[in-house]
């Protein structure tokens, strides 16, 4: 009774110890496709990229933006010519690579990380299932946005409703989001949910509360 109440707010904790890139701070972005919410069926897009701050990390300048947060609409706004572009994006072909010639841990992907990644998106989707409205012939593309810290655990930041695809940052990324619109479209429009045989594909994960 002694105190103010603010209804609305978010109490988060800041992660001191990310994983780092070159010294530098990330994120994983992951695509996720809800094609249907009753029943839930959710795929997970094989492939995923990293957005990678300008600057060096420190928690000695917590003011630099562009050294603590990764989206684009922050580090974008530097001089391309000073930092360039390509280097504010890396596949998760180099960061597989990364993980085990710097980090000494191979699979860990497949092994540690991809796992923590689903069991977040399937946590997440069966935690707010009930307040999503279903409509027919209706599909929702979400943009996870997800941070490791230095023993490899996964963190959620975010969930993005509509997510910038952006194809100009990388010639990979214009490749990868060129297969993630074609083959989104055979899985919800024609219902060819199976992989096609090609990589990367729309996966179906898992959900227990169907």
């Amino acid at each position: 009774q002694h105190c103010t109440v603010w209804e609305g707010l978010y109490v988060q904790k800041y992660l001191e110890c990310p994983l780092l890139h070159d010294s530098r701070k990330f994120d994983i972005r992951q695509w996720v496709l809800i094609k249907s919410v009753a029943p839930l069926k959710v795929f997970l897009f094989s492939e995923c990229y990293f957005r990678v701050c300008k600057h060096q990390f420190s928690l000695d300048a917590l003011q630099d933006v562009r050294s603590h947060l990764t989206n684009w609409a922050v580090n974008g706004k530097e001089d391309q010519a000073q930092s360039g572009v390509e280097d504010s994006v890396i596949s998760l072909t180099s960061f597989k690579t990364e993980l085990a010639e710097v980090h000494g841990a191979r699979n860990a992907w497949e092994d540690f990380i991809l796992p923590q990644i689903k069991q977040i998106v399937q946590t997440t989707l069966q935690a707010t299932q009930g307040r999503l409205e279903h409509i027919d012939g209706c599909f929702n593309l979400m943009g996870y946005d997800l941070i490791l810290d230095e023993n490899l655990h996964v963190w959620l930041l975010e969930v993005n409703g509509s997510p910038g695809c952006d194809a100009k940052r990388s010639p990979f990324l214009k490749q990868m989001l060129s297969r993630m619109i074609h083959r989104l479209i055979d899985v919800v429009c024609f219902d060819r949910e199976d992989p096609d045989g090609e990589q990367p594909d729309w996966i179906q994960i898992d959900s227990t509360n169907d």
